[in-house]
């Protein structure tokens, strides 16, 4: 497995098939289709994934933090900053601290209106009042 080792081993360092394939030694002008063969072979897929997992493993390891260690840091911040009256740190570390014990929730609106029978009845009733407020009318008629 010698070129095929050379293979994957180059593969995972920028995962561009056709350059893995020309520095593993593959000729030049096959290359996409080499590695489109080598890709597909179910042993190096295999392989290619397994080294993957246990890149992104280690690296996990070794940069897990704990949140109670981010609210230890966002607090020494927050001291640091009161004492400095930098008042936008202070804030934003008050901010994280909150976000990390569920007491700031951000909630987006993800519907896809494409007609008024996508709106709530208070949803209409709100665009109507504010198109009278502003002087137009809602309902042509």
């Amino acid at each position: 497995m010698g070129k095929q080792a050379a293979f994957i081993r180059e593969f995972l360092i920028d995962g561009h098939p056709s350059r893995a394939a020309v520095r593993a030694g593959y000729a030049k002008p096959a290359a996409k289709q080499t590695a489109t063969r080598l890709l597909t072979d179910p042993r190096i897929a295999a392989e290619i994934k397994d080294r993957t997992k246990t890149a992104l493993d280690s690296v996990a390891e070794k940069t897990s933090v704990t949140k109670a260690e981010v609210v230890q840091m966002a607090m020494a911040v927050l001291r640091g900053a009161q004492v400095d009256r930098a008042w936008g740190a202070a804030r934003a570390s008050v901010d994280l601290v909150a976000r990390l014990h569920g007491y700031i929730i951000e909630r987006r609106d993800t519907r896809v209106i494409t007609a008024l029978t996508d709106l709530t009845l208070e949803e209409l009733k709100a665009i109507a009042a504010a198109d009278e407020r502003d002087g137009r009318r809602a309902i042509d008629g």
